[in-house]
C-alpha cells in the first residue's frame, strides 16, 4: 500500500460524498481525516485478504476448491461492498459493517452497540436500501 493510493482514493471518495458533509457535525478537515483513515483500513484489509487468499490457494489440493480467479472475484466483490458501506452515513455505516462484513447477528449487533433490536433492524433495512441505490448509481 502506498500513501499516494490512500490520498487519491480518499479525495475521490470525498468528492463523491461531498453532499454528505455536515458542517454542524464536524469540521471539514475532520471529515476528510475519517475518510482517509477508513480508506487506509480498507486498503490494509484488501492486502490481508489477498495474502490469505494466496495462502489458502497454495495449501489447497482439492480440485473443487476456489480457483485463483474465483478468489480474486470474491475479494473484489467484498472490497466493492466495503467501499459502498464506507459511503453510508455514519448512523448506518457501523451497523452495516457489523452485519454485512463481520457477519454478526442482529441481537449481537444490538448488544455490541447498546441499542434496541428494532433500531438495528431499522438501520439495517435503511442501509441495505441505500447500498442498493448506490449500487444502481455505480452501474
Amino acid at each position: 500500500m502506498h500513501i499516494d493510493d490512500v490520498c487519491s482514493r480518499s479525495f475521490e471518495k470525498a468528492f463523491r460524498q461531498i453532499e454528505s458533509f455536515d458542517s454542524s457535525r464536524s469540521h471539514f478537515f475532520t471529515w476528510l481525516k475519517v475518510i482517509a483513515k477508513n480508506t487506509a483500513l480498507d486498503l490494509i484489509l484488501r492486502e490481508k485478504k489477498l495474502e490469505s487468499c494466496d495462502v489458502e490457494l497454495a495449501e489447497s489440493v482439492d480440485d473443487s476448491a476456489a480457483t485463483p480467479l474465483d478468489c480474486i472475484i470474491n475479494t473484489e466483490e467484498q472490497l466493492a461492498q466495503s467501499d459502498l458501506i464506507n459511503g453510508l452515513p455514519e448512523l448506518y455505516r457501523e451497523v452495516a459493517k457489523l452485519r454485512l462484513v463481520d457477519g454478526l447477528q442482529y441481537k449481537e449487533i444490538a448488544e455490541e452497540l447498546d441499542i434496541e433490536l428494532n433500531t438495528v433492524r431499522t438501520r439495517l433495512r435503511r442501509a441495505k436500501s441505500m447500498l442498493e441505490q448506490m449500487n444502481r448509481d455505480d452501474r
